[in-house]
């Protein structure tokens, strides 16, 4: 911002700095974060630099007399948890699935079938994400979705990562059988997994880019999200791109609305355990509706 030009605080530690921006924001005094010879500066306008320092002073008051705060926890649950949550219904459903348990087709029952969800079938949007057409397809997505659900529970905790791949992979083959028509058919987790790839590189730019120095780290996250999304999302004969795309697609809109929320809300452990027992209930749901 050409308009800032006044220095008001300086600290050798980027995050106090993000903290005290925080403060001017909230009495509506723009600024700005540029690194200097001995660390960080925030810049003012020249106008606002006397309630500015006015407002660094009082928090600096307000903040002396506290304990130093303990630092927040960067994994609002276990990553290791999320992980087995979300690779355990893929894991499971493949055993049922090959066995005909309870003697129903479940291939037949939960992939998406254009002609059966334009008849209202919607329910299969969600069941085709835990259906693979064989072991290789199989292992292939639960390498690809550790990694993944790996990197997204760390920004967004477990449950909340699991309601957000189940709804964007969802909305993604939704999308994608609009313009596949209804003859297509198909089964995996894929859509969600590159769902959960916008998801993570929108979410990390939307929450942190703005605050870091250069455009390159502000951006990057997102561009290495999108390089992914290319090098691995197309190809193959059997690779459904259509439904890699709009996965993203649908991941990174989703990534927009969960970048604003602030971290120590998600990290509420009631936000996390309602929202992933959300998500397993749903896709419960959708399976007993397929098979009645």
């Amino acid at each position: 911002m050409s308009a800032i030009e006044v220095s008001a605080f300086r600290h050798p530690d980027i995050r106090v700095c993000m903290e005290v921006q925080l403060v001017l924001k909230a009495v509506d005094i723009d600024s700005g974060i540029e690194r200097t010879e001995h660390g960080f500066a925030i810049y003012v306008r020249e106008s606002d630099f006397a309630e500015a320092r006015e407002q660094i002073a009082l928090y600096a008051a307000e903040n002396s007399a506290a304990p130093p705060p303990r630092r927040q926890p960067r994994t609002p649950l276990p990553w290791r948890l999320a992980v087995i949550a979300c690779l355990a219904p893929l894991w499971l459903m493949a055993l049922v699935a090959e066995q005909h348990v309870g003697g129903f087709d479940w291939y037949r029952a939960g992939r998406v079938d254009g002609i059966r969800i334009f008849e209202g079938e919607w329910w299969r949007l969600a069941t085709a994400l835990t259906l693979h057409a064989d072991l290789g397809h199989l292992l292939a997505n639960l390498a690809s979705a550790a990694v993944v659900v790996t990197v997204a529970a760390r920004q967004m905790g477990g449950g909340v990562t699991a309601l957000a791949l189940l709804a964007a992979g969802f909305a993604g083959n939704a999308v994608n059988l609009v313009f596949q028509g209804p003859t297509h058919l198909s089964v995996g987790a894929s859509t969600a997994i590159f769902a959960g790839v916008g998801l993570a590189g929108v979410v990390e730019t939307v929450r942190y880019g703005w605050t870091r120095l250069d455009w390159a780290t502000r951006i990057g996250p997102l561009v290495l999200a999108v390089v992914v999304l290319t090098y691995f999302g197309t190809g193959g004969e059997r690779t459904d791109t259509g439904a890699h795309w709009w996965g993203f697609v649908c991941g990174a809109l989703v990534g927009l609305a969960i970048g604003r929320v602030p971290f120590a809300q998600l990290a509420r452990v009631p936000i996390q355990t309602g929202a992933g027992t959300l998500a397993l209930a749903l896709l419960a749901l959708a399976w007993v509706i397929a098979l009645a």
